[in-house]
């Protein structure tokens, strides 16, 4: 499979999560961590989209590094490609 439809599939898994469960940061960067782990996204050559990635695993380490739900959606709503 292409890195363009992983980016894809992994963003709209990411953004499914969002909208099925209650926000709260730590889990959501847990859930992406796991992600992130189990892709292997560090491999990815986009440097943005691993990027991306990695703030939202790590937005467990403060209220700093902590987006809004919002920004989430913002950041990865342009990976998400139209099927067909």
């Amino acid at each position: 499979m292409s890195e363009e439809i992983n980016k894809s599939r992994i963003a709209k898994e990411i953004l499914e999560h969002l909208h099925a469960h209650t926000y709260i940061p730590d889990q959501m960067a847990l859930f992406v961590y796991l992600i992130w782990l189990d892709e292997k996204i560090y491999f990815y050559e986009d440097e943005k989209f691993c990027e991306i990635i990695k703030d939202l695993r790590s937005m467990d380490a403060g209220d700093e590094f902590t987006y809004t739900k919002e920004e989430i959606i913002e950041m990865l709503t342009p990976y998400i490609t139209p099927i067909g």
